[in-house]
């Protein structure tokens, strides 16, 4: 993680968050190339790209997987290292995220915690994975965790955020940092993540089902599937504009 949390100011480190704009700022500050002055119209982050250009130096990134087909879609889409070793990755690595199906997370685990140490932060972002099971295998290793949901992908996610007492100020304020790039989050004890992983990590699927079987009546009403999509979407999109404006209850 190429941002250096020492060089924040007084005032931000008094705070102990740091926000996405905080990390632009100090990359920008630190002399980077003049392309990151793209971060200022990244940080309406709208892709897990503008996620990497507001939190880190993409030649400092680095993503590991099984896939051949995966590593090669990752590199052309996001230009960053892909390897398809875990323990080269977590040994070159001061914060890593496990971004894994829980079907495969104790096969992830079990090979690189042999390479982790306390110097670096453990994500997880795996449902239903708790921080206690992940210390009983990693040891004393910093953790934290967060449940983030699929609009993250688009710049306007939610996301729960959690950690372990072996991570410190500085840790928390980087996993907020990360996270914050993608949109919204809160920080909650663990025991409400099962919650918020149906409400916010599933809502999505929710929305789609939901627009699946408007589309289906509007066609039934004898519109077009253009017209209809094209309502439907916008009519959602308003209406979730309006809520947030209103700052009302959706019953009121």
């Amino acid at each position: 993680f190429e941002v250096s949390l020492e060089a924040l100011t007084s005032r931000e480190r008094s705070r102990q968050v740091v926000t996405a704009r905080e990390v632009a700022a100090l990359l920008l500050r630190d002399g980077s190339p003049a392309s990151w002055r793209q971060i200022a119209s990244a940080l309406g982050l709208r892709s897990h790209s503008g996620a990497m250009r507001a939190c880190a130096r993409a030649r400092r990134l680095l993503a590991a997987d099984a896939d051949p087909g995966v590593r090669r879609t990752v590199r052309r889409r996001f230009r960053v290292r892909v390897l398809d070793d875990n323990a080269a990755l977590v040994r070159s690595a001061d914060v890593v995220v496990l971004a894994v199906k829980p079907q495969q997370f104790a096969g992830v685990v079990a090979g690189i915690a042999p390479h982790l140490s306390r110097r670096q932060l453990v994500i997880s972002i795996a449902a239903g994975i708790t921080l206690r099971w992940l210390r009983q295998r990693v040891g004393g290793v910093p953790l934290a965790r967060a449940m983030p949901n699929l609009p993250a992908t688009v710049g306007k996610g939610f996301a729960a955020l959690t950690a372990a007492p072996s991570a410190t100020t500085r840790h928390r304020a980087i996993a907020r940092a990360i996270f914050e790039a993608v949109g919204e989050i809160v920080e909650l004890p663990e025991r409400h993540f099962d919650a918020v992983t149906a409400v916010s990590g599933s809502g999505p699927a929710y929305v789609f089902f939901l627009v699946q079987a408007w589309e289906a009546a509007a066609a039934s009403l004898g519109l077009s599937s253009a017209v209809a999509s094209r309502a439907i979407r916008q009519t959602l999109a308003g209406s979730v504009r309006l809520l947030q404006a209103s700052g009302e209850p959706a019953g009121a």
